[in-house]
């Protein structure tokens, strides 16, 4: 799962995942993208952005409640 997975194709593993584009902070995104998903690790960051605490903790909480759903 990634917000553009385009970036993600000239990795030497690109062909032996599946990818799906989604936002980790969008329940609805995030949802369509758990669905049908038995395992999901959470490794994401937001340091990049300007109060990147409470970023990581809401966006952290937005991916486990559409796991929970999922």
């Amino acid at each position: 799962m990634a917000r553009h997975v385009d970036r993600l194709r000239d990795h030497p593993w690109a062909g032996q995942v599946e990818m799906v584009e989604a936002d980790a902070a969008d329940l609805e995104s995030a949802g369509a993208a758990l669905d049908g998903v038995d395992v999901a690790y959470y490794l994401i960051h937001s340091l990049g952005t300007h109060s990147f605490e409470r970023t990581d903790r809401e966006t952290a909480q937005t991916f486990a409640t559409a796991a929970r759903r999922a």
